[in-house]
């Protein structure tokens, strides 16, 4: 089995000397440095340091030029070889950075992509392969190393958002200096952050829709240490080689909570999805049929995330599968901008743009007989895609109720369920005793009962926007200063709550506690201890949507 070779071989020539893999990590920051030695440094305080507000534009530039350097490294080799070298490339960081180097990985795939060199095609079948010796494993592993160095430049970048100040390092990009709050704070927020497809669009999906059967899927990268049994060789009752703890495993996408989403966004003016997002909808909804019943491509998906066709046999053999899902996608998404033809949908594919920071990688490569579809990149990039624009007015308060009924249905699917009575307090403006013209207290977005505990939920449907994505300075700061005061308040009424627990319109004199949380799609990065502070056990006051469901089911 080649493939299993040529994966083992590549291990074999990079892990052989641990030594070496430390010496390339160290030269690629050192590399980093002399790329960016013709941008001028900002002003250093008396104490060495300089201001996180004039890091973060240098840094931006040193991020251009470093991504320069790399793509001239790239260019010894085709976008394809690249792929291929990469994709055997073992991962030489421990299991609890596995998101960073994930992140590193697709970095390395998006820059590699711009080489100008081309292959011959006729040397390509459904299983690539390529030459492996000493001197292209060290080349491949400088290339890697150097985009681990760029992601962690893209780290620095988002630091200096959050307020680190940075110190200047001989030989290599300056480092972040941090102080004990803020490395709290910061591995705490990359710990909670797990971002999902569904938690871009500010909301996440509806007991209901998780429960819809989706029509397509993209696959996830694994990686364990220890292999598990993939399932190619699970299903051919063959054992999987203890040298692949990396893989790529199928995940379904909410398409049902899309759909709704898209009709509530009024999406005939484009105001949220484009022709791009629909394109790699299709895309992943090719994957089933190919990863089930193709041997050839099953195992190049398992073990690499990628597919290689010829283009002809693409078009004419998943012509029907296509036609068929444009049908599924036109009756979910009304009006839809789709491909008419699979042909189309190649050159809409080949045709995207890519970019490093943001991540979006391309799907697509090949030239004009062979095609090679990279579903590992599809999930990264359709993520980016179905991030939901920052709509005000009638569609951004839908939005905001759809995420309030999101949470109430895993409220009611748990045994925090109230009652009817109960239930009639949700978005309802409490008001207060008395005649005061300010007796308006608020409004409860999600509420539960658990004995004499009422648990009280202000959703807010914050959208991880794409300046919080690469850490810009402004859309941190403010998405924290709104979070933090979205805590204080929420505090403040379950306070008013325990004090005056009956109103105009309410009476929760029976409960003696009450639990006050704020919900929001994803971790908002905060230093603030209230808001990081604990409600109750395993709940913090300012939770995910995540965590509050697992919470709930305890």
């Amino acid at each position: 089995m080649d493939f299993i070779q040529s994966k083992h071989l590549m291990w074999e020539l990079v892990n052989a000397d641990q030594k070496k893999i430390r010496k390339a990590l160290e030269d690629a920051k050192k590399q980093s440095a002399i790329w960016c030695k013709h941008i001028s440094r900002p002003p250093v305080s008396g104490d060495g340091l300089i201001d996180p507000i004039d890091a973060q534009p240098y840094l931006k530039q040193c991020l251009g030029a470093v991504e320069n350097g790399l793509v001239e490294m790239t260019q010894r080799f085709s976008p394809v070889q690249w792929l291929w070298y990469l994709r055997r490339f073992p991962y030489i960081h421990p299991i609890d950075d596995f998101g960073f180097e994930g992140y590193s990985r697709a970095l390395a795939t998006i820059l590699s992509a711009r080489s100008q060199r081309r292959d011959n095609s006729e040397l390509f079948d459904t299983q690539l392969s390529f030459p492996l010796t000493q001197s292209i494993a060290n080349h491949v592993l400088a290339f890697v190393a150097g985009s681990y160095d760029l992601g962690d430049l893209h780290i620095k970048y988002g630091a200096a958002a959050r307020e680190i100040f940075f110190r200047i390092r001989a030989k290599r990009l300056p480092d972040p200096v941090l102080t004990e709050s803020k490395q709290k704070a910061g591995k705490l927020f990359d710990e909670r952050q797990k971002l999902s497809i569904s938690g871009l669009t500010g909301t996440i999906p509806s007991q209901t829709e998780r429960l819809e059967i989706s029509q397509i899927l993209v696959v996830d990268r694994i990686y364990q240490p220890v292999a598990r049994t993939l399932p190619y060789f699970e299903f051919r009752g063959l054992e999987t080689p203890p040298f692949v703890p990396t893989y790529y495993l199928p995940t379904r996408v909410p398409l049902k909570h899309i759909s709704n989403l898209y009709k509530l966004a009024d999406n005939s003016n484009k105001q949220w999805l484009s022709r791009d997002g629909f394109v790699l909808m299709l895309v992943a909804g090719l994957l089933l049929p190919i990863s089930a019943s193709t041997p050839e491509h099953s195992i190049n998906i398992a073990m690499y995330g990628y597919s290689v066709h010829e283009r002809v046999d693409f078009v004419m053999d998943y012509w029907p599968i296509f036609d068929e899902l444009v049908s599924v996608t036109k009756n979910l998404f009304p009006g839809a901008d789709l491909p008419a033809t699979p042909i189309q949908l190649l050159d809409d594919m080949e045709s995207l743009e890519t970019s490093a920071h943001p991540l979006l990688p391309g799907v697509v490569m090949g030239d004009k007989k062979w095609i090679i579809i990279d579903h590992a990149s599809v999930k990264d990039r359709l993520g980016k895609m179905l991030r939901f624009p920052n709509l005000g007015g009638g569609t951004g308060n839908q939005r905001g109720i759809h995420f309030e009924d999101a949470i109430q249905s895993y409220i009611d699917a748990s045994p925090w369920k109230p009652s009817d009575e109960i239930r009639a307090m949700r978005q309802v403006h409490l008001i207060r005793r008395g005649v005061d013209r300010h007796n308006q207290i608020t409004d409860i977005d999600a509420i539960g009962e658990s004995g004499e505990t009422l648990l009280i939920i202000s959703c807010k449907a914050v959208i991880f926007s794409v300046g919080q994505d690469i850490g810009e300075y402004h859309a941190l700061k403010n998405a924290h200063l709104r979070l933090d005061e979205a805590v204080l308040k929420w505090q403040a009424v379950k306070a008013e709550l325990l004090d005056s627990p009956i109103g105009q319109n309410y009476n929760f004199s029976h409960y003696s506690k009450i639990i006050a949380i704020v919900c929001t799609p994803n971790a908002v990065y905060t230093e603030s201890d209230l808001s990081l502070s604990y409600e109750v056990s395993n709940l913090r006051k300012a939770a995910t949507a995540p965590e509050f469901i697992d919470w709930l089911n305890i």
